[in-house]
């Protein structure tokens, strides 16, 4: 199996009409497509917040409530659909001449990678999806994935699975987070 892109919805009841989506005074107002997402719970006998999901925000959905107060609407249900990291790298298509290394004659037009530590594989894909270093962990390989190129509709995601099966193939997985 592999690791899909996982989920988290949060659901509230906005009292003060902040996620009306008409409500251009709220300071969420055209904020929040795709804004980053943390959601955390408080460990009480630790005395701090403990990382549940961490995500953008990728829809929001409403149900309102006739009522108004002070002529902005309340709504009563408002659901934010978030998506993880996965999701970013299952839509990043592969670009030819911008992603991968300069392929070799006969491989023109392909998106190429030349034999490399698996590692080093693994962080030239996330650098070419523009991942900062910041916000992987990448842990040592054992092998070097052979050179291989890709079709321009592929996306990411394919290539770092790829990169993660020649470490073990079948067995090998990624995640989003390192915990």
């Amino acid at each position: 199996d592999v690791t899909d892109a996982s989920t988290a919805t949060v659901h509230l009841n906005d009292r003060d009409g902040l996620f009306d989506p008409a409500n251009t005074g709220s300071p969420f107002f055209g904020v929040l497509d795709g804004a980053q997402i943390m959601l955390q719970c408080w460990n009480p006998f630790a005395e701090e917040w403990v990382p549940q999901y961490r995500g953008r925000i990728d829809e929001q959905t409403f149900d309102f409530n006739p009522a108004t107060r002070n002529g902005v609407s309340i709504l009563s249900n408002v659901q934010l659909r978030c998506v993880d990291l996965f999701d970013y790298l299952a839509r990043v298509k592969m670009v030819v001449g911008v992603f991968g290394d300069t392929p070799p004659t006969g491989a023109e037009g392909t998106v190429y990678y030349n034999e490399a530590p698996v590692d080093d594989r693994i962080a030239q894909l996330l650098l070419d999806g523009e991942l900062t270093s910041a916000w992987y962990v990448i842990f040592t390989g054992n092998v070097d994935v052979q050179a291989l190129g890709y079709d321009a509709s592929d996306v990411l995601l394919t290539a770092l699975r790829d990169a993660c099966d020649a470490e073990f193939p079948w067995m090998a997985n990624c995640y989003t987070d390192k915990l």
